[in-house]
């Protein structure tokens, strides 16, 4: 695996001993490092936020379909699928924008429900559809959280053998939209688009089958069948409109694409390879890499591990101190739970495989989990609570691993989950 090499200014070392932070879930966390090792801060690139004026034109100036407020005549009801908070889909900041739309068409409030297409996670509570929706959404419109288990209508089987069960809200709606984020996706090569009905909305049953029979890589699109299978199921349950945005360091819309559920989220993808795309030193001796913005949940922040991301800053016997903050713990996946009674599932991707990580040693900051619940994602990896404890467990290892060889190099990679390295696949 290829690494870019550093470009200025993005990588210049640091003069002296300044501390390094990095963004955590809500928050941040700072690691003393020794004075004289050489840091390098490899962020994502950055776009200024769009104006609400922006917001508006994109939504108007549609991608393969008609405007939404054309698509809401003669419609009474519609479903608004949104992601949950381990996606950092800024959804308040243009949800209203999307409503207004709406509500021009003719649906009119009491007709809109917001549906969390949450797949497999877990439910959300109220105070977390305001930090996702916003408080006056909560207020104004009925929301509703996905469950996989029941209340279901079957809407047919793709090309490639999945029954397609999804959510009967869904399925009763006259208009069906999907509010969602770009980025790196270990399967579906991105997120958003498609992926807010297969799994978003679907069955226990469709979620498995479609997990545990295809298998997908970060970053690719062309060729990936998992994505290939989502997009399919999506059109068999009539999907109307897709909105997609890309997001900046501060996670908020740099960039919104509206419209058909393929055509969209390919002009998405496209900002967002641009935007992803980061240098780092090569071969750099430790990389400190956060979770953010996906480690609310330990198990989510592992992404920031995947393919064509943080390990391949690393040099081949490197360390990688990994940060997550982990506030509502390991996190829940009803996949995984199956896998735990040993029900047919798969879940491809979840997590990095022993090939990404290859010989590199990792370290772990997080006051969120516990050590036994750590090594169900990094088996071996000591965990730390204290920022502290963690560079010490670090200076040790780098100093085991360098055998004096120069000074140290570091990548700080503060948006793990979302960066990509390397020369990705199309």
């Amino acid at each position: 695996m290829s690494v870019v090499a550093p470009t200025a200014p993005h990588l210049a070392p640091s003069a002296a001993a300044a501390p390094v932070t990095v963004p955590i879930d809500q928050g941040t966390v700072t690691f003393d490092l020794p004075a004289d090792w050489e840091v390098h801060r490899a962020s994502i690139n950055n776009r200024p936020p769009l104006t609400a004026d922006q917001i508006r034109t994109a939504l108007r100036e549609t991608i393969g379909t008609p405007a939404l407020r054309e698509l809401a005549r003669g419609r009474r009801t519609a479903v608004l699928i949104v992601d949950d908070l381990t996606r950092p889909t800024p959804t308040a900041d243009f949800i209203p924008y999307v409503l207004e739309e709406i509500h021009a068409g003719g649906i009119p409030p009491e007709g809109t429900v917001i549906l969390g297409g949450f797949a497999t996670h877990r439910p959300m509570t109220r105070p977390e559809y305001v930090r996702k929706v916003g408080a006056e959404v909560v207020a104004r419109y009925e929301y509703m959280n996905h469950n996989p288990f029941e209340h279901l209508t079957d809407v047919g089987t793709t090309s490639r053998g999945t029954k397609v069960a999804v959510n009967k809200y869904y399925a009763d709606a006259d208009l069906r939209i999907s509010l969602s984020s770009v980025i790196p996706h270990a399967s579906a090569g991105f997120g958003g688009g498609a992926k807010l009905v297969l799994p978003g909305v679907c069955s226990i049953e469709t979620i498995a089958y479609h997990h545990g029979t295809f298998d997908g890589e970060r970053v690719q699109i062309e060729g990936n069948v998992f994505r290939a299978d989502c997009e399919e199921a999506a059109r068999l349950a009539d999907h109307d409109f897709s909105v997609n945005v890309v997001v900046n360091r501060d996670m908020k819309v740099a960039g919104l694409f509206a419209g058909d559920l393929v055509a969209a989220h390919r002009a998405a993808v496209r900002m967002a390879r641009d935007l992803y795309m980061v240098p780092a030193a090569p071969d750099a001796d430790l990389t400190i890499v956060s979770g953010h913005p996906q480690d609310s949940e330990f198990l989510q922040a592992g992404k920031a591990l995947g393919e064509y991301g943080a390990p391949a800053t690393a040099r081949p016997d490197g360390v990688v101190l990994f940060a997550a903050a982990a506030t509502l713990g390991f996190g829940v996946h009803y996949l995984g739970e199956r896998r735990r009674r040993g029900l047919p599932l798969g879940e491809p991707g979840t997590g990095p495989r022993a090939s990404e990580l290859g010989d590199r040693e990792v370290v772990i900051y997080s006051p969120g989990v516990t050590q036994m619940e750590a090594g169900l994602r990094l088996p071996g990896a000591p965990v730390f609570a204290e920022p502290a404890a963690a560079v010490e467990a670090v200076r040790e290892t780098v100093a085991r691993r360098r055998n004096g060889r120069h000074t140290p190099i570091v990548n700080v990679i503060p948006e793990g989950p979302v960066a990509i390295f390397g020369t990705p696949p199309a």
